[in-house]
This record gives C-alpha cells, structure tokens and sequence, in this order.
C-alpha cells in the first residue's frame, strides 16, 4: 500500500467529512450506510502551507478548492471528488459481505498484511476512523494502532491517540455551526536493532508526532467544518444534506 494512493482515499473520504471518512477507512459493509448518512455534497478552501524554506526563503502557500459528492450507486456509494479541475472517483460497494473499494477504476486493499522471511507488515485503517467521536464525551480519548512495519533490522510502529476536546462555534462562509473539536495524534516510532545503523540514519528512537485538529458540526453527523495540522487547513465554504 503506498502512501500516494492511500492519502487519495483519504483526501476524497476527508473532504465529505467525519461519517463517511469513517466509513472509507473501514473494512465491512456497514460503512455504506454511514456513508449515505452524511452530507451530498461539500466543498471546502484547502490551503498548504510552507513547512520549512526552501532555498533561504519561505514558498508562498497553494490554495484551491475541492468539491466532493456523493451518490448512492448498486450495493455502494460513489464519490466524485474535483479539485482544480482533476476529477478522481472513489467507490465501495458490498460483494459477498465484503467490502469493495475502487479508486479511479483500481481496487484498493484497506487493511492488508504481509509476512516474509524478513519480517511482517501490518495495516489497519479501519481502526483510525476519529469519526467515532460521536461515540464519546467531551474530555474522553481514545486510542488505536494504524500500522506495523517489522524486519531483521528495525520495527516501525503508528498509533493514534484522539480526544474530543470540547464544544465551539466555528464561522465559516457556509454560515455559523455548533461543533465538536476533536484533536488527533498521529506517533510513529521507528526502533533500530543496531544502534550503529540508529546513528548513521539520524534516528534516536524518538516518535514523531503529528496532530491535527477538526471540528465537526454537531447537528449534521459527519460533516467536518473546519480542520487544521502542521502544514496544511481546510475551510467550509458550502455544503448540501
């Protein structure tokens, strides 16, 4: 699974918010229910933001904007999404209990693992749905593993760590929402068996931690208002039931 194609996935299901995030990052037919929950439509200001200079000076951030919708189709749902005029469709659909799910007309597998003489790979999206913060109360954390990368020579490990923080009012040009703010950690940690290949790879063992905060609207399940982490923020500019 490679993280261009995966960040697609996520990049389509983020854009038409919580639910039906939750629901592309899942693994059984459920999710398409869910998913048909959420809003048609949304169309959001993404900005990226320059996370380090390049050649001595700062570049100047990118802003476009993504439109996504969303339709029921046989045993699924389809998602359109544009953003500057490229057009990507994403689809799952449930065969033999199972859940499908298509990018561009290619399969994806949302949880895989693999063992070889030299170790094991494992990975879970259906664990990191930050969607399920319907599911808590304002202060409560939860917790999960997103993937698990072991060899002979290093063991690399994500987890996430999210906590429904509190309750805001968020104004956007779409208009004015009650929502749940809700701030998600990623921790990757990568441990080297040789601390000799430890130093030479600039590596202490240290996690790398990476957190992103979204605010859902509390009286349209799953639809994300705003969200923002290191680098990059999207904004709410119109959305449909």
């Amino acid at each position: 699974m490679r993280v261009s194609v995966l960040s697609g996935v996520v990049f389509l299901t983020t854009s038409l918010g919580g639910a039906l995030g939750s629901a592309a990052s899942a693994t059984d037919c459920s999710s398409i229910k869910a998913a048909l929950q959420g809003p048609r439509s949304v169309t959001y200001q993404q900005k990226l933001l320059p996370v380090a200079p390049v050649g001595g000076q700062a570049s100047a951030p990118m802003t476009f904007v993504v439109s996504s919708t969303v339709r029921p189709i046989p045993n699924g749902y389809q998602v359109q999404n544009v953003t500057d005029g490229k057009t990507h469709v994403l689809k799952q659909t449930c065969v033999g209990g199972k859940l499908v799910t298509e990018l561009d007309g290619k399969r994806l597998d949302m949880g895989a693992s693999a063992q070889s003489g030299g170790g094991s790979i494992n990975v879970r999206l259906g664990n990191f749905a930050d969607a399920s913060y319907l599911k808590h109360k304002v202060g409560e954390v939860w917790t999960g593993t997103l993937s698990s990368v072991k060899t002979q020579d290093f063991t690399m490990t994500t987890t996430y760590r999210n906590k429904l923080v509190r309750t805001e009012k968020i104004t956007t040009p779409a208009g004015t929402f009650n929502t749940y703010r809700v701030e998600a950690q990623t921790i990757s940690t990568t441990t080297f068996q040789d601390p000799k290949m430890a130093a030479a790879m600039g590596q202490r063992n240290k996690p790398t931690v990476t957190t992103t905060t979204t605010w859902y609207a509390k009286d349209i399940p799953g639809l994300i208002v705003k969200m923002e982490s290191k680098g990059m923020s999207s904004l709410l500019l119109k959305y449909q039931k």
